[in-house]
């Protein structure tokens, strides 16, 4: 299960903290709220502090928004890692 927190209005910025684990229908519920956040046209800070996993779908969405300006704050080392790896693996 993952739970996506209301969004903190910092002036420009929006920050969600989101909490559980990004994997399989949750996946899709995460990359449907950011659409909506970022359509706004703010900047979003997704904290991903306690996140304990992403399975592939989740940290390949991941990448994909921070590809698209979402910050990603406070990742475990695991979770960085995954990050890590699948940016790699796509910029071969």
């Amino acid at each position: 299960m993952l739970r996506i927190s209301q969004p903190v209005n910092s002036g420009r910025d929006l920050t969600v903290k989101l909490e559980g684990r990004i994997v399989g229908p949750w996946v899709n519920e995460l990359q449907l709220a950011c659409l909506a956040f970022l359509n706004v046209g703010r900047v979003l800070n997704l904290d991903l502090s306690q996140v304990t996993y992403a399975d592939l779908e989740g940290s390949k969405l991941l990448v994909s928004l921070k590809s698209h300006g979402v910050k990603l704050k406070a990742c475990s080392p695991f979770i960085s890692e995954q990050l890590r790896a699948i940016e790699e693996s796509e910029s071969l």
